[in-house]
């Protein structure tokens, strides 16, 4: 199994606690007004960014383009 296999394979709770610990604040899709630097409230919110409805637009290709 690759590691694409298995990520796409989680759940949302895991791919959230999975994203957790891989993120950092400089990279989190979450808002920084809401984040209190724990990882509970962490997954809680990236667990509900995972879904929520994608966004795409000019200025979030830009920055995923500079990621590459």
């Amino acid at each position: 199994m690759t590691n694409y296999e298995r990520i796409k394979n989680m759940s949302i709770e895991e791919m959230a606690d999975y994203f957790n610990e891989i993120f950092d604040c400089r990279n989190c899709p979450n808002d920084r007004f809401l984040c209190e630097g724990n990882g509970y409230v962490c997954t809680k919110y990236i667990k509900r960014w995972l879904e929520s409805e994608a966004k795409q637009n000019a200025e979030s290709n830009k920055k995923q383009k500079a990621y590459r």
